[in-house]
């Protein structure tokens, strides 16, 4: 978190007439300057400037119009006390020449399993954060196996939909599998020169043979969506086809300029890159030779030089700060969706019971006139407490279903589980247990 320098005075905290400060734009029409003291995804604690005393304030997102950077207005001078006061030396504010040279940039590391380690809502807060606070650029640094396809697809997205103001680049040590998404979804691609890109096998149906056997209907829907990546970044469809499609072909040729073009279709005199036995995975020098991305070994800070950006600095920690928050996000995540399958058993062994216990179903003896034997009362009643019990358990377990269902809301796992589908399944049990208890004492069939 980024802070400003301050003057303490012993009668409060005012801010020193030089300083810099945050300008929050509430939707109410009210305009607050000061500092950002903390943030979380659905809150902002804000340190604001009013007259001349600052004051803490919380706010939750959904009031907040705005957030940003700027200087911070004159304030009044304050009445000195009789002694001197220590004061913390000011940083001088930076000149319009240097504010506007200066190029920030945030790194979010991609580093490890989709779905366990990388998932999307770490990058959609670290994007988030870079649209509001004027980062313009954003490296992802890439050196993951794969994983889950779930996780890939919403990253994706998340790159797509973020603020236009926001530039994306790609530093490849090793994108393999579910990890191309995130490679592709840049406007450019950085690799080291013994980096690789490919090998889409996250997207295999089995692989107990030995050979990686995917399902075609899958993954020729899940190579048409990476095709609309690759086309929205200028980068060419048909090399994300061959990445993911177990037996796409691919050809390339050059086009007498320098540049090359591909087909996942025979093309006679073109060069083969990938057959039907493969799924296609590129070497750092091969993506620089068919015009994918550039071979780069410097480091991030040198980055910018390569972008031919004068000046080139990391605004914060933030990025990595991001991913890590979601991995939690992903832990949580894992947890529900193991309650929620738990659950799920319970739920079809209470369902099996109710409808082994219905009294309906039983077996009595009728007198002539229709009314039961003791006995056979007796069981009636048997049948419709352990009925009622099960019933009991089960409304028990729909409450516990309902619960995680809120938290997954939460989480953005807006498919786990229909609410509406909840609704109905408490809506029909309590029918039925009402209907239990009224017939509870019948003595007649």
């Amino acid at each position: 978190m980024r802070r400003h320098a301050t003057i303490a005075l012993v009668c409060g905290l005012l801010f020193a007439s030089a300083g810099f400060a945050d300008t929050l734009r509430l939707r109410d029409g009210r305009v607050l300057q000061g500092t950002v003291v903390e943030e979380t995804r659905s809150r902002l604690v804000f340190d604001a400037l009013i007259s001349n005393i600052t004051t803490r304030l919380t706010f939750r997102r959904s009031e907040i119009e705005s957030l940003e950077a700027g200087d911070l207005p004159e304030a009044e001078p304050a009445e000195r006390p009789a002694r001197a006061e220590p004061t913390l030396k000011k940083r001088p504010a930076p000149t319009t020449t240097q504010a506007d040279e200066r190029e920030q940039y945030l790194v979010v590391p991609i580093s490890g399993v989709f779905g366990e380690a990388v998932g999307p809502t770490g990058v959609r807060d670290a994007l988030d954060h870079a649209a509001r606070r004027g980062i313009e650029h954003v490296v992802f640094t890439i050196d993951s196996p794969g994983g889950q396809v779930w996780a890939a697809d919403e990253i994706s997205e998340v790159i797509a939909n973020r603020d236009p103001s926001v530039r994306c680049y790609a530093l490849i040590d090793n994108a393999i599998s579910a990890a191309i998404w995130v490679a592709l979804g840049c406007e450019r691609i950085f690799i080291r020169s013994d980096g690789t890109i490919g090998g889409a096998v996250a997207y295999s149906q089995s692989n107990t043979t030995g050979a990686v056997e995917v399902d075609a209907k899958l993954n020729s829907i899940l190579a048409a969506k990476l095709e609309g990546v690759c086309a929205r970044n200028g980068h060419a469809p048909e090399i994300a086809r061959a990445m993911v499609v177990y037996g796409a072909w691919l050809y390339a040729w050059e086009d007498g300029e320098g540049g090359y073009h591909f087909s996942n279709s025979l093309k006679l005199g073109a060069t083969k890159l990938d057959d039907s036995r493969s799924v296609l995975t590129l070497t750092g020098p091969q993506v620089e030779r068919y015009g994918l991305g550039e071979v780069f070994d410097g480091t991030v800070e040198s980055l910018g030089d390569e972008l031919g950006l004068e000046s080139w600095e990391l605004a914060s920690a933030y990025g990595s700060a991001a991913m890590r928050r979601g991995q939690r996000s992903l832990r949580d995540r894992a947890a529900l969706l193991d309650s929620r399958a738990k659950l799920y058993v319970e739920f079809a062994l209470w369902a099996e019971r109710i409808n082994d216990t219905l009294p309906e179903d039983g077996s009595y003896n009728i007198h002539e006139g229709g009314a039961m034997t003791s006995p056979s009362i007796r069981l009636w009643r048997e049948r419709t407490d352990a009925c009622l019990s099960a019933c009991q358990e089960l409304s028990a377990v729909i409450r516990d279903l309902d619960r995680i269902a809120a938290k997954a809301r939460r989480l953005g796992m807006d498919d786990f589980l229909d609410r509406e589908d909840i609704g109905v399944w408490r809506t029909n049990l309590d029918a039925m247990m009402a209907q239990l208890k009224r017939n509870r004492n019948r003595s007649t069939f």
